[in-house]
């Protein structure tokens, strides 16, 4: 520690030490479990504590959409609700690995070499599951209002 407060002034060791962000880890985990929206808040925290403000709208628009996909997927072919628990999950963490690989990998190892911190687990299990029913909770509300709107294609190939 002596060494990290040789480095940087005080005012900085105090502003560095005070923000903690989340770990890859625990964003992939987030993702496997939480969904795309959680996974946007975590990065969306972390993004902040970088000062990069500009990469917070686009993670909010990318996990939306990635969302949004998903419940026109179950609307268009219901009979995948067999393949989409194990695909969508493992799709998810990809694109959340790729994207903190492009985006936050550097900024996470800068932010560790200056002294800084990441949040418990126990603080991300609780975001997590929080995350989870907002996430459920709107995907109920978009597949209901969705669900008029798309053919269901299953139903079109058995009646024709």
């Amino acid at each position: 520690m002596n060494e990290i407060r040789q480095t940087f002034d005080e005012e900085q060791y105090q502003a560095i030490h005070q923000h903690k962000i989340f770990s890859a880890g625990q964003i992939r985990f987030t993702g496997l479990l939480g969904g795309p929206l959680v996974a946007a808040y975590f990065l969306s925290e972390n993004f902040k504590v970088f000062d990069d403000r500009q990469n917070i709208a686009k993670t909010w628009l990318g996990a939306s959409a990635i969302l949004v996909l998903c419940v026109i997927l179950n609307c268009l072919y219901p009979s995948m609700h067999k393949v989409i628990p194990f695909t969508i999950p493992m799709m998810i963490i990809l694109i959340i690995n790729k994207y903190i690989r492009a985006f936050q990998e550097k900024s996470i190892q800068a932010h560790l070499k200056k002294g800084g911190a990441f949040y418990p687990w126990g603080r991300a299990l609780g975001i997590i599951v929080a995350g989870t029913v907002i996430t459920i909770i709107i995907s109920i509300i978009l597949h209901a209002m969705l669900h008029p709107f798309l053919p269901n294609l299953e139903l079109r190939r058995a009646n024709g």
